[in-house]
C-alpha cells in the first residue's frame, strides 16, 4: 500500500509536510511555490491580500538598483501633467 505522506526526490524517499510560510509577497509566494513543487503541503500566512504590502509598493520588481519605492509622494508630483 502507498503511503501520501512519503515521495522520492531524486531517488531519495521524503516525508511530505504542511508548512506555514508567513508573508504574501512576492518572497513568501515564491517559497511556497517551490515547496508545493517539491510535493509539500503549503498554507500562506498574511494579514492582507497576496502582494499587498511591500510588493505591492515596488510592482513585485526586485531590484538592487534601487531602494527606494517607484511610487513615493515625490516622483508623483514629479510627473508632467
Amino acid at each position: 500500500m502507498k503511503n501520501p505522506m512519503i515521495h522520492k526526490v531524486a531517488g531519495e524517499v521524503q516525508l511530505e509536510r504542511s508548512i506555514a510560510v508567513i508573508g504574501a509577497g512576492i518572497v513568501g509566494v515564491a517559497v511556497a511555490l517551490a515547496l508545493t513543487s517539491d510535493g509539500h503541503k503549503v498554507t500562506i500566512i498574511d494579514h492582507s491580500e497576496v502582494g499587498a504590502g511591500t510588493s505591492y509598493g515596488n510592482a513585485g520588481g526586485i531590484v538592487t538598483g534601487a531602494v527606494t519605492p517607484i511610487a513615493t509622494p515625490g516622483v508623483i508630483r514629479s510627473m508632467p501633467s
